[in-house]
């Protein structure tokens, strides 16, 4: 009689986890939707910043470049991937912290930069860890109401 039971609740145990499972698997698809959506209008949006003013002001500081024997700028999508590789890079060597935010960031910052609006600039994203090191004891130092009476009654 125990044994009906038993497996009644470990089937109502795994269609449970398999709703999750589901759950889980519809929420991973609208999330790719979503940064599908988000990487083709910011390609879009990197396409038509280069074909437009960036692609007249570059051509006029290569040949300024060119004029003084230094060489032309590398191109805008070689220093995005070099960006994004170093943010792979630093986030695979310090695991998927909290840093993925301040990360991305600062890839946007150096895009930013990199496509001729680098005069916006940001404020340095502050870090947990400097406001837990700055964390002094509160209240009076251990031993100090007997330091100041010995010295008054001396």
């Amino acid at each position: 009689m125990a044994q009906p039971t038993r497996l009644e609740s470990e089937r109502t145990r795994l269609l449970n986890c398999l709703r999750e499972i589901n759950e889980d698997r519809d929420k991973v698809d609208l999330m790719e939707a979503s940064l599908e959506k988000e990487c083709s209008d910011t390609r879009a949006k990197i396409k038509q910043l280069t074909d437009g003013d960036y692609a007249i002001a570059k051509a006029d500081v290569d040949r300024l470049r060119q004029e003084l024997g230094q060489p032309p700028l590398p191109s805008l999508q070689s220093t995005l991937e070099e960006k994004t590789a170093q943010y792979l890079n630093e986030r695979r060597l310090n695991g998927n912290e909290s840093q993925t935010a301040s990360a991305s960031q600062n890839v946007a910052n150096a895009s930013t930069s990199a496509n001729g609006n680098g005069n916006k600039r940001s404020a340095p994203p502050a870090t947990p860890s400097t406001e837990v090191q700055a964390k002094r004891p509160r209240g009076r130092p251990k031993g100090s109401k007997n330091k100041n009476k010995a010295s008054d009654g001396s």
